[in-house]
């Protein structure tokens, strides 16, 4: 038990550095000596199991593997471990289940995401981070296109959490999704909510990322020069964005505009930074089950060859 409480505070520690990589990269590799400490005595303890698989995910998480090897290595090691842990738990595990959800939205499997993340909500609605279970369940229908559904945890959410950020950027979220534009005129007052919530040391790239929702909304709305004007105010730099989501979330307005060219450009920005995203999209795209979002670039040559196909 002391070996795993030392795991975990490690990891917490690891968090308070935001996306810093040598802060992260010396915590994660703590946390890691005491998760496998564990393991090597308790193969099958499902705590210990839990603590590897969210170690090694944060490290993936955040592009410190040093290949693209280890990158996949660790994501299906993380997503074993994840597996494990809920398995040795009887099959219900709150936790685990809440964060192997977080995995399979970043795997494109988003019917098994959502449905891990509702059995963490059944089996613990009062989990400690159970806000991120709520969330999980939002995104997840979100990115299957199912806004009665995403609205329905986005409201759930903000009645429970209301001073969690989260549940004011899924408000700018829904307005993304086809034909949800009838909250546009409030936008930018949730935006300033949403900023206003956001801890400090993101509090910046939130206000940027809460434009390039509400861009998405104004191409969807046919406002085309309203969209391009915030996505040219929304841009920035690694300084602030380090892990390039903002050209990932600006792509998509530009795929609802029609310039896929642009759209292309912006998903090389966001690989470049995260280049272990490039398996699951390519894999993705071999499926023709690119997210609703993409779906316009699948036949399109430069996004084709981006990805590596034919």
């Amino acid at each position: 038990e002391p070996v795993l409480q030392r795991g975990w505070v490690a990891y917490a520690v690891s968090r308070l550095g935001g996306v810093e990589r040598s802060h992260n990269e010396q915590w994660i590799a703590r946390g890691l000596e005491h998760a496998e400490r564990a393991l090597a005595s308790h193969p099958n303890n499902a705590d210990a199991l839990e603590l590897s698989a969210t170690l090694r995910y944060r490290r993936y998480l955040l592009n410190l593997a040093g290949s693209p090897t280890e990158a996949d290595e660790l994501f299906h090691r993380a997503e074993r471990d994840f597996r494990a842990s809920i398995a040795a738990n009887g099959g219900a595990r709150a936790s685990a289940q809440n964060s192997l959800s977080h995995l399979l939205i970043n795997k494109g499997e988003l019917a098994e995401a959502k449905l891990n993340a509702l059995q963490a909500y059944a089996t613990d609605p009062f989990l400690e981070n159970v806000n991120l279970t709520l969330w999980r369940i939002f995104t997840a229908s979100w990115g299957l296109q199912d806004g009665v559904e995403a609205a329905r945890y986005c409201t759930e959410g903000n009645r429970r959490f209301p001073d969690d950020y989260r549940f004011s950027q899924c408000r700018l979220m829904l307005l993304a999704l086809p034909g949800m534009q009838e909250g546009l005129a409030d936008a930018w007052r949730v935006l300033d909510e949403f900023t206003e919530e956001s801890p400090p040391q993101v509090r910046e790239v939130n206000r940027r990322r809460g434009m390039m929702y509400i861009s998405i909304a104004l191409a969807r709305a046919g406002m085309a020069d309203s969209a391009k004007s915030v996505i040219y105010a929304a841009r920035t730099g690694a300084d602030i964005d380090p892990l390039r989501d903002l050209a990932q979330l600006e792509s998509i307005t530009w795929s609802v505009l029609g310039n896929t060219k642009e759209a292309v450009r912006q998903l090389e920005v966001y690989l470049s930074a995260n280049p272990q995203a490039l398996h699951g999209l390519r894999t993705d795209a071999q499926r023709h089950d690119l997210p609703w979002y993409h779906q316009p670039l699948l036949d399109e040559p430069e996004f084709r060859a981006l990805v590596g196909l034919r």
